[in-house]
């Protein structure tokens, strides 16, 4: 067998933190062990904060509630999966809180951490139970398995059947995927990639076997800041066939992540960070969004685990009122801006070359409030989107606007005929608009529409806006080795939309392109594709997040019921072509005219 591959890890990021005990613990550890042993723990990335595993506990100023306690209680007392524990702080503090009745710790590497995880098998009374090595082909696999010796026959949660609250898994799969190490939740395979571990955690979800066997299983799992964007995407641009079918089968939070994306502080063009929406307005909207439904000064929250926003509302720099009035005026003025009643340079007599020319108060002011927004969200000058993109995106979401009253007066009448004469004058000054686009702009344009209607419907179809609080603020020295983590809560649905990750290989072929609409990705697949849509009434509901005409439809702006119906007319489609072509579609290669002549 060849020697495990060492990892590549910076000096700098090893290094001990004062404040820290464990970190110089374990760097002692790594010298100790050399380089070759010490592979798993400089490869990998664990909790080293007491302070942040603390957050667990956070207490409302008000009231008894915490901040993740009340969604944790139900699962006091329960059994404890513990994937990947590394050194057991983070695994220590949530036994501490829920005190289970068994606390089984799958570690692959005890060589490496057997050392931090020992004082908690030798605690007298311990619940403790250290997965051994020859275990960890077995504990999911059925007759044989660890998991049905003691995952309970019976469900523990009456509100819910399909839950099983008397089992919580709790996973760090934060290690550099190092050859013959992982999990496969079938068949005991380890391998620790982060999206390989949730592809089979989602596998078994589907077909209520391993952990699932007893019901649906919640999931704590840490993962680095940029692997948590293919699942908690903050923009539409960010979107993937492996958000959307999360999204659907399960309530997706955030707990804890880091403000601002790693790729904004590189300097990354607006269009290529996954991090942020199209327009700065729409993040402040999200961030007021939650606001209201979990204000601000009701958190008893340290100062550093504060976004900015919070803290501002917090130090009674801004209110919520003001906020949401200024961003309602920036819309208007953006609106009119698009129709071309601002102008940039107030009208004047001809003057002096050098003399310089005065702007109008209604553009200084668009300006203004624009910065604004700019400086609550803390974001960098290279945000600030370009005036033709805003300019084509306010027209297109009022067109949006009048279909929604559109499908809502009664047929025939006057105010629905002249809403329609409407919608076909602001759909040529909207070709016009575009006419004068490039490329760039048209994405920029996109985006915001895409994000603005995503952030509306009555369902997001991204977990991001579908927050309840906002995540935690941490730094990258309460991890070891040192970067930039994330805590994400998997919560299984009641009804977690199966049939969209059955039919996952027509999401990825679907959602290939980024400027496609539904109707030009139907037809993509199959010539008459498009004809499955009359069985999607929500794709053309305006008031679902749709457009009367599917063609107005990208498929970004899809949300989950949509790709729901979809899935599900697809099945019963007699035309419907194998998985293996629609993953030739997603590859980009198409199908050839054989493939074609076999469904004439």
């Amino acid at each position: 067998m060849s020697p495990m591959r060492v990892p590549r890890v910076s000096a700098e990021l090893l290094k001990p933190v004062a404040r820290y005990p464990l970190t110089k613990r374990l760097a002692d550890h790594v010298h100790q062990l050399g380089r070759q042993k010490a592979a798993p723990l400089v490869g990998s990335g664990h909790v080293v904060s007491p302070s942040l595993c603390g957050m667990l506990k956070l207490k409302f100023a008000d009231d008894t509630l915490a901040f993740l306690g009340p969604s944790l209680k139900r699962h006091q007392g329960c059994q404890i999966l513990d994937f990947y524990p590394g050194p057991g702080l983070w695994s220590s503090k949530v036994h501490e809180y829920l005190k289970p009745k068994s606390h089984i710790l799958i570690e692959p590497d005890q060589e490496a951490f057997l050392p931090f995880l020992q004082p908690l098998l030798d605690q007298p009374g311990s619940k403790y139970e250290l997965c051994k090595l020859e275990q960890r082909k077995a504990f999911v696999t059925g007759s044989t398995g660890l998991v049905e010796s003691w995952t309970p026959a019976k469900n523990s949660n009456e509100e819910d059947p399909s839950k099983n609250d008397d089992l919580l898994v709790l996973a760090t799969v934060t290690r550099q995927q190092l050859k013959g190490i992982g999990v496969d939740f079938k068949t005991g395979y380890f391998n620790l990639g982060t999206n390989y571990f949730l592809y089979n955690y989602f596998q078994c979800l589907i077909s209520q076997k391993g952990i699932h066997s007893s019901g649906r299983v919640r999931l704590l799992v840490w993962m680095t800041q940029q692997e948590r964007l293919e699942y908690v995407a903050k923009s539409t641009r960010g979107m993937n066939p492996r958000s959307v079918s999360a999204s659907a089968a399960c309530d997706i939070q955030e707990i804890v992540g880091h403000g601002k994306d790693e790729k904004a502080s590189a300097g990354y063009a607006i269009d290529t960070i996954k991090g942020m929406k199209g327009a700065p307005s729409l993040d402040l909207r999200g961030a007021i969004k939650v606001d209201e439904m979990t204000p601000s000064h009701k958190l008893a929250l340290p100062a550093n685990r504060r976004t900015h926003v919070q803290k501002q509302i917090i130090d009674g720099d801004r209110d919520v009122q003001t906020m949401t009035s200024e961003l309602d005026e920036l819309a208007g003025l953006e609106r009119d801006a698009a129709h071309d009643k601002i102008a940039k340079k107030k009208d004047k007599p001809w003057t002096k070359k050098g003399e310089g020319v005065t702007q109008s108060p209604e553009w200084l002011r668009l300006i203004e409030l624009r910065g604004k927004v700019e400086q609550i969200l803390a974001l960098p000058r290279y945000r600030r989107v370009n005036d033709k993109g805003r300019a084509a995106a306010a027209l297109e979401l009022e067109i949006i606007e009048l279909e929604k009253e559109f499908v809502g007066l009664e047929e025939g009448s006057d105010q629905k005929v002249d809403v329609s004469r409407r919608m076909e004058d602001l759909r040529k000054l909207f070709t016009q608009k575009k006419e004068l686009m490039q490329h760039g702009e048209h994405a920029i344009q996109q985006d915001i529409v895409n994000d603005q209607v995503a952030l509306n419907v009555e369902n997001p179809p991204m977990a991001w806006d579908n927050r309840r609080h906002e995540p935690l603020e941490c730094e990258a020295d309460e991890f070891w080795p040192r970067k930039q983590l994330a805590l994400l809560d998997f919560d299984p649905a009641t009804d977690p939309s199966n049939g969209i990750m059955i039919a996952k290989p027509l999401v990825q072929a679907i959602m290939r392109s980024d400027q496609e609409t539904i109707t030009q990705a139907l037809e993509s697949i199959l010539p008459g594709g498009s004809d499955l849509i009359e069985q999607c009434p929500s794709i053309t509901d305006p008031r679902q997040g749709g457009r009367l005409n599917p063609s107005d439809l990208r498929t970004r702006m899809m949300t989950v019921k949509m790709f729901s119906e979809l899935a599900k007319a697809w099945e019963g489609w007699p035309f419907k072509v194998s998985d293996q072509m629609l993953r030739r579609q997603k590859s980009g290669m198409g199908m050839s005219n054989q493939d074609i002549s076999l469904f004439e």
